[in-house]
């Protein structure tokens, strides 16, 4: 089978166009950059088709160690949960990743849930095919708690993502936001 991949900026331009040879039973393994040498510095995300269906994940890290991966979303969600928030104290950040698979732009409501209830919350505008991304502290502009959680409401849906990690790029780990209903 061969899986297309069409490369974005976080800019919703498209940047590259790609092909993968995927035989039945089998799997691969290979760095984006092996893959695809000529693929532009600017390409954000990528939105894979085939005519079977795929799984996969994105493996990530830094040049100090800090490694991590995520499952690749196969479907957007109009309301989803984020629910690994570190807490602000000390030298752990927590960012965002909101994508846009969407031929239209869409307003996204991140908000912020403490102890249950609702603490604060910012819309954002995410053009067609676009990427937005940031550090929680930076976004909200307040601490954060452990038991602090995301709750992303738009309409046509996205693809929304949490990564967190050390200051020192010591570790890392992602998670793909689950339906909330």
């Amino acid at each position: 089978m061969t899986a297309t991949l069409k490369f974005y900026s976080a800019t919703g331009q498209l940047v590259y166009t790609g092909t993968v040879d995927v035989p039945g039973k089998t799997k691969v393994v290979n760095l984006i950059d092996s893959m695809f040498p000529g693929l532009p510095a600017d390409a954000g995300w990528c939105k894979i088709s085939a005519p079977s269906v795929l799984m996969g994940i994105d493996v990530y890290g830094t040049y100090s160690d800090g490694i991590c991966g995520f499952s690749l979303p196969t479907k957007t969600l109009t309301t989803s949960i984020l629910p690994d928030i570190r807490p602000s104290a000390g030298s752990d950040w927590t960012g965002i990743s909101i994508t846009n698979p969407n031929n239209q732009s869409v307003s996204v409501k991140v908000e912020l849930i403490r102890n249950g209830d609702w603490a604060i919350s910012k819309t954002v505008s995410i053009g067609a095919l676009c990427k937005y991304k940031a550090v929680l502290t930076d976004f909200f502009g307040i601490a954060l708690y452990e038991t602090d959680y995301l709750r992303i409401t738009s309409n046509p849906g996205v693809l929304a993502l949490e990564v967190t990690g050390s200051d020192n790029n010591s570790w890392m780990s992602s998670i793909s936001a689950c339906p909330a209903y």
